[in-house]
């Protein structure tokens, strides 16, 4: 009986890829659920953000920078020599990568369906900070290629972090208590009903 896979480097390579479109396919389902949901909500704030790309262009970016994260993956776990490469690297990089797209999936719920945006914001401080040590492992090892491919992820985290951080202030600066007037709006009404109407004024002969 033969083996399917010729060294551990096709292991890697099949269950990275397995697990990124499993991950990729299921959540996207539930994402445009919850957006579809929050669509009233997204725009009424999104709307006074600069900079808010329309949200056509989120689910077209994600999936551009999937398949780069995936071909770097691919690339790295495919010229690594187990034989004289520390192991230590691989199990950083494959830790760190499944940490990050665990939160990077959890990231539409706590914003779009809990509406926690500054969870989401911590969130995205997590899903960069376990981001961007793939970067520094991959260039401490001279692995330029998977580099050059894999910096577009923690780039747009970057902007990501703009657009939610942005949210919460817009957010925070618009809600505001309705159906109360204020002292400086009551007072004027208050001394227009008090003062008298000419009309009502009767003078006695």
């Amino acid at each position: 009986m033969g083996y399917i896979f010729v060294d551990k480097g096709d292991v890697a390579i099949f269950y990275t890829l397995a697990i990124m479109l499993f991950a990729e396919v299921f959540c996207g389902i539930i994402q445009v659920d919850m957006f579809a949901k929050n669509r009233e909500w997204f725009y009424a704030i999104g709307s006074r953000i600069r900079g808010m790309p329309r949200p056509i262009v989120f689910p077209i970016a994600w999936t551009i920078l999937y398949i780069l994260i995936w071909i770097s993956m691919f690339i790295f776990y495919r010229n690594t020599d187990y034989a004289t490469s520390p192991s230590s690297l691989v199990d950083a990089v494959t830790i760190l990568l499944v940490l990050n797209l665990m939160a990077n999936k959890s990231w539409t719920y706590v914003f779009f369906q809990a509406r926690q945006t500054i969870a989401a914001l911590v969130m995205i401080v997590f899903i960069f900070g376990s981001g961007a040590p793939i970067v520094i492992l991959l260039g401490i090892n001279s692995r330029t290629t998977e580099l050059g491919i894999f910096i577009a992820y923690p780039l747009w985290c970057i902007y990501a972090f703009y657009l939610n951080l942005t949210w919460v202030i817009v957010e925070q600066t618009a809600v505001k208590p309705t159906g109360t007037p204020s002292l400086s709006s009551s007072k004027p009404q208050q001394q227009q009903q008090l003062r008298p109407q000419p009309q009502q004024i009767q003078t006695r002969v």
